[in-house]
């Protein structure tokens, strides 16, 4: 049997939408709009993805390299606590930031 949830919600600097679905014990298509990045050359307001994470005691952490050519890669965690979830995303190569999140189910 497959859960599916699918979440939207404001991160804490209420300009960032996170959006992603649990299927079976993975999150997936994690997605945060408005992230603000200081990269090389400025800052500037990027979107995030993961494609998935596996959760293991109602928590789940991935490191995601987009493109592997490049100095940059995302670490995504979160934890489940009845309906609400939270963690952070952070990114650290070319580009860094560092937002934390809170969703519950829609």
């Amino acid at each position: 049997m497959t859960l599916r949830l699918s979440v939207v919600a404001l991160a804490a600097s209420d300009t960032s939408a996170v959006s992603f679905k649990v299927d079976g014990d993975k999150v997936k298509k994690f997605a945060i709009d408005g992230v603000y990045a200081d990269c090389y050359g400025g800052g500037m307001l990027i979107s995030v993805y993961v494609p998935s994470a596996k959760i293991k005691n109602n928590r789940f952490s991935q490191r995601y390299v987009p493109d592997p050519d490049s100095d940059f890669h995302v670490i995504l965690e979160g934890r489940f606590k009845g309906s609400k979830v939270s963690g952070t995303v952070v990114g650290e190569g070319v580009c860094g930031f560092e937002e934390k999140w809170t969703a519950k189910k829609a």
